[in-house]
């Protein structure tokens, strides 16, 4: 429908600009073809004028010998007439006397030594024409005047001719234009159409489909926009599919643990009261389980919505990050791990951040150092200050994280070991929300070389 409304667009206009043009273009090229006659009949009466005035002033001709010698156009008849607009002689013979017809005006007009020029209207074409009077100069004690008539008939033929050819003219410039109009169309619809199939794939499901339009003009910056959602919405749905593939992996294990706990204590297969108490508790750990992983993603969706909007201020970290290391106080003196830092609560570390993002990063950072050290190991926590940002490297002895997995422990529910063991704790979701965090509020997280005597280096740079 739209190539329709663009080709019947085209063509409206392209003929409205003809019958425009012709409009205006043939009535005023006529009118100047009129003057150009009318220019071209007093110049040549005023010429023959002169010369026809000087024989008779110098008295060597008649005024018939002086009509008659000269050589005038196919169209031309001249007469000359005297002081009482009489005609005394004329070449050819056969003409209309214009003298008999002209108003008083005119004649007054002539009296004053003006010339006249006008138009004869007959009803039969061939007896129409122009005409001129010229009087002869007062100076030169001549009296009377050239009359000069042109018949029209062949004036208004060449006027038609050319009226005709700007006609032609006009129609050859249309089939031109209009060829080129379907060449320009043929241009600007394609990217269209290319669009168009596009957004019919996307809409059907298909964002793999890619508009390959090669311009910087309005229609290449809309096609590479669409090509940058389709990819995005490509990525988002393919994260989605993955997060739920990964988060139905990772329910199912509890879940099923807390099934068998369930059927073995409501079958009577299990009736020892100390057995009884730790199912009770293996069902109470799965569902604590589930319950962390359920917020984890709650807090992963969150960050990743391009909508959500950090409310970023000056935060002091140094606090916020002891009062996170006393959280896990019992879990450290269970594994005696030895944690060490080169700052105190009082000191000032100020950051660009969000209390509760800032709380959350530090919370997952130390419990996955805690989890991966060993017992009788050693964590620390070195920051240092920079111009504009400040940079914290945490290290722990235990597992050395191979430079293969140093940007893949960032997914989602990856494992080193490849499994889905949970025996080394959490959700598997800690250090993408980490990850998520440092995107928002804008710095780098990453694994570098250890540092020596440990086993992994976190090195996390936070804006000031």
């Amino acid at each position: 429908m739209f190539r329709v409304k663009v080709i019947i667009s085209t063509f409206v206009i392209m003929f409205f600009s003809l019958g425009l043009t012709a409009i205006i273009l043939i009535p005023s090229v006529a009118n100047k073809f009129i003057d150009y006659i009318k220019e071209d009949i007093i110049q040549q009466t005023e010429k023959i004028a002169s010369i026809v005035e000087t024989e008779l002033k110098n008295g060597r001709l008649t005024a018939a010998e002086a009509i008659n010698n000269i050589q005038l156009g196919p169209n031309y008849h001249m007469s000359i007439y005297d002081e009482k607009l009489k005609i005394v002689a004329s070449c050819p013979d056969t003409f209309e006397n214009i003298l008999e017809k002209l108003e008083s005006d005119e004649v007054e007009l002539l009296k004053k030594g003006e010339k006249i020029f006008g138009f004869s209207r007959n009803k039969i074409p061939d007896k129409r024409f122009h005409y001129c009077l010229v009087p002869f100069q007062a100076s030169s004690g001549i009296k009377g005047g050239l009359l000069a008539t042109v018949s029209i008939s062949k004036n208004e033929k060449r006027k038609y001719e050319f009226e005709t050819k700007i006609w032609i003219t006009l129609l050859i410039a249309l089939l031109a234009s209009s060829a080129v109009g379907f060449l320009l169309f043929k241009w600007l619809v394609t990217p269209l159409n290319s669009i168009h199939d596009a957004t019919i794939a996307f809409s059907n499901g298909d964002f793999s489909k890619r508009i390959t339009i090669n311009s910087n003009d309005e229609i290449g910056k809309t096609a590479a926009v669409l090509n940058k959602m389709a990819e995005r919405i490509g990525d988002l749905i393919k994260t989605q599919q993955e997060l739920f593939t990964d988060v139905s992996h990772e329910f199912k294990t509890p879940l099923t643990t807390i099934r068998g706990c369930a059927e073995a204590i409501l079958d009577g297969i299990v009736t020892d009261e100390n057995e009884l108490k730790a199912y009770h508790q293996t069902i109470l750990n799965e569902t604590k389980t589930l319950s962390l992983l359920v917020n984890d993603i709650i807090e992963l969706s969150k960050l990743e919505s391009k909508t959500y909007q950090a409310e970023i201020d000056a935060v002091n970290a140094a606090p916020v990050i002891v009062k996170v290391i006393d959280k896990f106080k019992i879990m450290l003196e269970s594994k005696k791990i030895k944690l060490t830092k080169n700052f105190n609560e009082n000191d000032k570390i100020i950051i660009s951040s969000e209390d509760g993002m800032l709380n959350r990063l530090f919370k997952n950072i130390i419990e996955n150092a805690i989890n991966n050290a060993h017992d009788n190991g050693e964590i620390k926590i070195h920051f240092q200050d920079g111009e504009k940002s400040i940079n914290f490297k945490i290290s722990n002895t235990g597992e050395e994280i191979t430079e293969e997995f140093r940007d893949k422990v960032f997914q989602r529910f990856f494992r080193i070991d490849g499994s889905r063991s949970r025996t080394s704790g959490g959700t598997g979701l800690g250090l993408s929300i980490c990850q998520k965090i440092i995107e928002v509020t804008g710095g780098e997280i990453k694994f570098i070389e250890p540092e020596k005597g440990y086993a992994t280096t976190l090195d996390v740079t936070l804006k000031k």
